[in-house]
């Protein structure tokens, strides 16, 4: 497989340099934080798709649900171009509204127990559309993506997903793991 080199064993991350990047936001976990508030945890990455440095590197927000923080909320949801007056009902919603989105980041740098860390200060619209490496224009195939076409999972026609408008499901016997 490989022959053992420690000089190629990598070390720590220098910090992302100070600036703003085009990132795409990859994860979204809602959580229950330390304190008991609830709120969410966004990883996003520099974008390997616009000449920047740092390009697949991750950056990590948190934004916790309180009414000194709802500003976080909103810049995200003008970041991935959330139209005005549109009412978020829940986490759950939130996520799938960012989820996958292209933003531009300004990133800074401040010392944490000794060390400096990247620090997500603003997210605001990206300014460079995003091209996937397959020209996909929904490269994560998700809904949301900006299609006019197409529905959030809670716009839904149907109230049961996984309805067939009762009609029988035709399954194979080869199609069966037993």
């Amino acid at each position: 497989m490989f022959t053992v080199n420690h000089q190629e064993a990598g070390g720590s991350f220098e910090p992302i340099a100070p600036g703003t990047y085009e990132a795409v936001i990859t994860e979204v976990s809602i959580e229950t934080f330390k304190t008991g508030s609830e709120g969410v945890k966004i990883t996003l990455t520099i974008r390997a798709d616009v000449d920047q440095r740092f390009t697949k590197r991750k950056l990590f927000d948190n934004c916790v649900y309180s009414e000194k923080s709802i500003f976080k909320f909103q810049q995200y949801t003008k970041a991935v171009q959330v139209p005005e007056g549109t009412n978020v009902d829940s986490l759950e919603q939130f996520k799938a509204l960012i989820l996958y989105k292209p933003v531009s980041v300004k990133v800074t740098n401040e010392e944490y127990n000794g060390k400096m860390q990247d620090r997500v200060q603003y997210v605001d619209v990206a300014t460079v559309p995003y091209n996937s490496p397959d020209g996909a224009a929904n490269p994560f195939n998700v809904p949301g993506s900006g299609q006019a076409d197409e529905k959030m999972p809670w716009e839904s026609d149907k109230s049961d997903p996984f309805s067939d408008d009762g009609r029988p499901i035709d399954i194979s016997a080869d199609d069966l793991p037993f």
